[in-house]
């Protein structure tokens, strides 16, 4: 069934890069971090940022922020997501 929101845009992400810890014997601990950053297109260089779907179990959904320069930064821990619905 399509919906009005099925053609939106990405417009702006937040996202962190936390790493997993681990401790000393090897078990994995969570860090915790507060140092989120902000991609906007129409800033800092940002043209595009592609929206990437979890493709099946144990995959996670990403997006690639595209920039003027042509570089293109994979983010894999996004915190918030806005868009810009398509007429």
């Amino acid at each position: 069934m399509y919906s009005e929101f099925d053609k939106k845009e990405c417009t702006e992400v937040h996202y962190n890069y936390v790493q997993a810890c681990m401790e000393s014997n090897g078990d994995r601990i969570d860090c915790y971090s507060d140092n989120w950053q902000t991609a906007k297109v129409g800033e800092n260089g940002v043209i595009k940022i592609h929206e990437h779907s979890a493709a099946g179990e144990g995959d996670k959904w990403y997006y690639d922020i595209v920039k003027e320069d042509k570089t293109v930064e994979r983010i894999f821990n996004p915190h918030r997501a806005f868009y810009r619905l398509m007429s």
